[in-house]
C-alpha cells in the first residue's frame, strides 16, 4: 500500500501562513530527463550532491502508478547520501519538507533527514529517521510532524542518509521532495494587510 510522505520538519512557531514556492532545486528528480527509459545509469539528479550511483526511472512503480513521472533510486549497498544547501532569509521562523520514500525490498532500509543551521554546514540542527520495512511508498515521520524553532538559523541543508539493502537492485527511492519557508507572523500579517490595501485602492 501506498502512503503518502509527509515528513514535515517545520521549524519553529504555529502560524498560520501561506508557503511560497520549494527552495530546493530538481526536488522532483525529473534532471536529467531520461526520457521514456526504465531505469538509466545517472551520476547524481540535477542540483543534488552526495555519494552513490543513481538510476532514473519512469514506469508503474512510481507514485501512484503513474508511467509519466521520472523517480530516483539508489542503488549502492552501504550508507549513501544526497543533500542540498541554501541560506535561511530573515524573518523566517518555518520550513516545511515534504516528500516520497520507498524502498524497492523487504529488508529494512533506513533514511535520516537533516537540517543544519550554520553557514558552514556543520551543526546539526535536528534530524529524523524512518524505516521502511516493506515495497512500495511508505510514509517517513508521521503527519503531525517535527517542531523546531530556528529563529536564529542562517542556513539549511537537506540532507538524506541512508542504509541501502543488499542488493544494489533493491534499493531506496525518492521523489517529490518540497522544502518550503513559513515568514514570521508579523511578516505574514503584513502582507496580508497589503493585499487589502491594494483591493480597497482597486475599489475606489
Amino acid at each position: 500500500m501506498k502512503n503518502i510522505l509527509k515528513h514535515t520538519l517545520v521549524i519553529a512557531a504555529t502560524a498560520t501562513v501561506a508557503q511560497g514556492a520549494t527552495m530546493l532545486t530538481n526536488g522532483d528528480f525529473s534532471l536529467p530527463d531520461v526520457g521514456d527509459s526504465d531505469g538509466n545509469n545517472i551520476s547524481k539528479p540535477t542540483g543534488w550532491s552526495g555519494s552513490g550511483n543513481y538510476r532514473a526511472y519512469k514506469n508503474t512503480d512510481g507514485i501512484g502508478g503513474d508511467a509519466t513521472n521520472q523517480y530516483v533510486r539508489a542503488r549502492d549497498t552501504g550508507d549513501r547520501n544526497l543533500w542540498q544547501r541554501g541560506s535561511i532569509d530573515a524573518g523566517t521562523t518555518s520550513l516545511l519538507l515534504e516528500g516520497w520514500f520507498g524502498s524497492d525490498d523487504t529488508d529494512n532500509a533506513t533514511v535520516t533527514l537533516t537540517l543544519y543551521s550554520d553557514a558552514g554546514y556543520t551543526t546539526e540542527y535536528d534530524s529524523v529517521t524512518a524505516t521502511t520495512k516493506a515495497t512500495g511508498w511508505n510514509q517517513i515521520g508521521g503527519a503531525s510532524g517535527l517542531s523546531i524553532d530556528v529563529d536564529t538559523a542562517v542556513a539549511w541543508q537537506v540532507r538524506l542518509d541512508y542504509d541501502n539493502v543488499s542488493s544494489s537492485y533493491a534499493a531506496s527511492r525518492f521523489d517529490d521532495l518540497t522544502l518550503t519557508a513559513v515568514p514570521e507572523p508579523s511578516s505574514a500579517a503584513l502582507i496580508g494587510l497589503g493585499g487589502v490595501a491594494l483591493i480597497l485602492r482597486r475599489r475606489k
